[in-house]
């Protein structure tokens, strides 16, 4: 079985964009991602372009840890605090060609 998280996750030097299938994560931490809310199980190989990056809205529902883990991922430098995070991730969602 495969999850497909709602978040950029990195793992053992590779990264998965939010949206895309993860099928090598352990299961216990394909369970943790699952019971946290930030992945869910599914045995489709589909991906959907569009939903590869998290939607501003859901960015800013994260935690201020996992906005900076995300911030980095796409090779930002975290702003200091959750507005400057927010408009910055606002930003880069904007130069994406979604």
């Amino acid at each position: 079985m495969s999850i497909i998280s709602t978040w950029h996750v990195s793992h053992n030097g590779i990264m998965y964009p939010a949206g895309v299938p993860i099928t090598d994560l352990p299961q216990e931490e394909q369970d943790r991602l699952v019971e946290d809310g930030l992945a869910r199980y599914t045995d489709e190989e589909e991906t959907d372009s569009k939903s590869t990056f998290l939607t501003l809205e859901a960015f800013t529902n994260l935690k201020a840890s996992q906005q900076k883990e995300q911030l980095v991922l796409i090779e930002l430098t975290p702003g200091a605090n959750e507005q400057e995070r927010i408009d910055q991730y606002a930003a880069w969602l904007e130069q994406q060609d979604l």
